[in-house]
C-alpha cells in the first residue's frame, strides 16, 4: 500500500487522535487550529512535518499510545524507520503488551532488511494476537524472501487457514511450491487461487495455471 492511499485511510483516526492531544497539552480552543495545519501539511504532501507535529504534542502529553502509534505508522510509511522505531522503543517501555507495536516494529525492520529483528516482532505480535492474519503473511514474506520456503509455506498456511477466501495467500503458495519444483502442490494451490479470485483476476491466474502445467510437463521430459 503506498503512502498515499495509507494516509487517506488512516485520516478519521488520525483527526480524532489530534483531537485528543490537542485538549490533553491545553489546546482545548484550539484543537481545530491544530487538526486544520496538520491536515494542511499532509494534503501538501509534506507527511514527515505532519508526523513531526504530532509527535511533538504527543511527547508532552504521553497518555494516549494509539495517537503515539499513528504518528509512528506515518514515519513509517514515509520511509523514516528509524523515528518509527524509536516512538516504539518508548511505547514498549510503558506497554510492552501492545500488540500492534510489535507488528510496526516487523514492518519497519522489513523494509530495512533487517530481517532478523523483523521475524522476532512478528512472532511477538503473533504471539499476542494468534489471528493477526497480517503478522503471519508478513512473517511468511520475510521467509520467502530468505528463501526459507518450508517455514513461509507453514505461515501461509497459517494465514489461508485464518482467511480462506484471500486467494492471494494461495497464489503466493503456488509460487513457492513452483519455486521448490513442486509443480503438482503449486497447480492445487494455484487452482485455489483461481477458485477464490474475483473475476477481473481469473484471466492472469488462468495463464499461472498454464504455465505450470507446461513446466510440469517439460520437468517431467527432462
Amino acid at each position: 500500500m503506498n503512502i498515499i492511499k495509507f494516509l487517506k485511510i488512516f485520516l478519521c483516526i488520525i483527526t480524532v487522535s489530534m483531537l485528543t492531544v490537542s485538549c490533553t497539552i491545553g489546546f482545548a480552543n484550539k484543537s481545530q487550529d491544530f487538526d486544520d495545519i496538520v491536515k494542511r501539511l499532509i494534503s501538501k504532501g509534506q507527511y514527515k512535518e505532519a508526523a513531526d507535529m504530532m509527535n511533538k504534542a504527543v511527547i508532552k502529553s504521553q497518555d494516549d499510545i494509539k495517537t503515539q502509534i499513528n504518528v509512528a505508522w506515518i514515519y513509517a510509511f514515509n520511509k523514516h524507520y528509524k523515528e518509527a522505531l524509536n516512538i516504539t522503543d518508548k511505547i514498549i517501555k510503558i506497554n510492552p503488551k501492545y500488540q500492534e507495536l510489535y507488528y510496526l516494529r516487523g514492518f519497519a525492520f522489513q523494509k530495512t532488511e533487517n530481517y532478523q529483528l523483523a521475524i522476532k516482532s512478528f512472532k511477538t505480535a503473533i504471539s499476542l494476537n494468534p489471528r493477526d492474519i497480517k503478522s503471519y503473511n508478513s512473517l511468511a514474506e520475510v521467509y520467502q524472501i530468505k528463501e526459507k520456503y518450508d517455514d513461509s509455506i507453514y505461515y501461509y498456511q497459517l494465514a489461508s487457514k485464518l482467511q480462506p477466501e484471500n486467494y492471494v495467500y494461495y497464489l503466493d503458495l503456488a509460487n513457492i511450491y513452483f519455486k521448490k519444483r513442486d509443480f503438482k502442490k503449486s497447480l492445487i494451490e494455484a487452482q485455489n487461487a483461481y477458485n477464490y479470485a474475483p473475476l477481473a483476476e481469473k484471466e492472469k491466474i488462468s495463464d499461472i495455471l498454464e504455465n505450470i502445467k507446461l513446466s510440469a510437463i517439460l520437468g517431467q521430459n527432462k
